[in-house]
């Protein structure tokens, strides 16, 4: 009779995980469909990521354009206005100017005297040249940089008359 109980027991224990492997298997595929679930999840959201910081590249970067289209209409108004005025400047004067301009570092061909110093270099200007510039009496060029040299009162006049 033991046997008998043993071998009864051991079909119903062996019945039982025949049943109970398929309800395992299940439970692993579901957590691997889970994890990879989860997986798939966390890659869309780290996609909605990007794209959102591309979007936002993207508006700043038609900003950034939007601005460069600006700024090049006002160039251009400005170009307009510097060839309207080339053709009141003696023609030395302005070649001069021009190549000035293209040897300088910072493009600043013409500069304000600063106290006795120059505003391009800040070397020291010989006192008869800063009388000859407040004067008005020549075209004064530093001796040291080669920009021409201006009296401060007239750059502000200048920046006086450009403001209207």
């Amino acid at each position: 009779m033991t046997k008998f109980l043993f071998f009864i027991m051991f079909i119903a224990s062996s019945i039982l995980a025949s049943a109970q492997d398929p309800i395992r298997a299940d439970a692993n595929k579901s957590d691997i469909i889970n994890k990879s679930v989860k997986e798939k999840l966390r890659k869309l959201y780290q996609l909605q990521i990007v794209l959102t910081e591309l979007d936002s590249i993207k508006a700043k970067s038609e900003q950034q354009t939007e601005g460069i289209d600006a700024i090049n209409v006002d160039e251009e108004k400005l170009l307009q206005s510097s060839r309207s005025l080339e053709y009141l400047i003696e023609p030395h004067l302005l070649s001069s100017f021009k190549r000035i301009r293209i040897t300088t570092r910072n493009k600043i061909g013409i500069v304000n005297v600063n106290g006795d110093a120059c505003g391009g270099c800040s070397n020291k200007i010989p006192q008869k040249q800063l009388h000859d510039i407040k004067c008005y009496k020549k075209v004064v060029v530093c001796e040291y940089c080669g920009r021409i040299l201006i009296d401060p009162k007239l750059a502000a006049s200048v920046r006086l008359l450009k403001d209207y």
